[in-house]
């Protein structure tokens, strides 16, 4: 897969001109931290509230088990979540890792799912264990497994969001 890249030349003077800094998302997390630990990050419609410090150590412990499970830098991860509070959670844990999060909208069916898997090669999967009407526990279950075994460079692992003890 090719990935656009920026003219050189643009891109040196964005940075000398201090438009275009070095920084990533989980940098400017950290500094957020710890600026304002206390102060609330995540709010979502079910009321689930998240300080900066209680979604900082959430997604560390996360990315610890992402990285215990062979995840790590430039691997892609797709995340086919609602917008919940552990959709924030996640997407942190694989930035901190240097992963790619790969947003997959939870209207794709089994089809979708199944090309995107094998189109991005997926190191992993994070899913809803049931959202609305559908259950994606049987979803990832009817994906053909040939198409989507390791030595394939596809998806590997799967997670639903139920997976509460690293989300909470």
């Amino acid at each position: 897969m090719r990935f656009p890249q920026p003219d050189p030349d643009r891109a040196r003077l964005y940075r000398n001109a201090g438009h275009w800094k070095v920084r990533t998302i989980p940098d400017l997390f950290q500094q957020a931290v710890s600026a304002t630990p206390d102060k609330m990050a995540v709010i979502d419609a079910s009321g689930a509230r998240l300080s900066y410090r209680d979604l900082d150590d959430r997604s560390d412990r996360l990315a610890g088990f992402l990285v215990s499970r062979g995840v790590g830098k430039g691997d892609i991860v797709t995340v086919c979540l609602p917008n919940w509070w552990h959709t924030v959670i996640v997407f942190l844990a694989v930035m901190k890792v240097g992963g790619v999060v790969n947003p997959v909208p939870t209207t794709y069916g089994r089809a979708d799912l199944s090309f995107v898997l094998g189109k991005c090669k997926s190191a992993a999967l994070f899913i809803p264990g049931r959202f609305r009407s559908t259950d994606f526990t049987s979803t990832l279950a009817a994906l053909d497994p040939k198409a989507h075994r390791s030595d394939h460079g596809c998806s590997r692992r799967a997670w639903t969001a139920g997976c509460r003890r690293f989300l909470r």
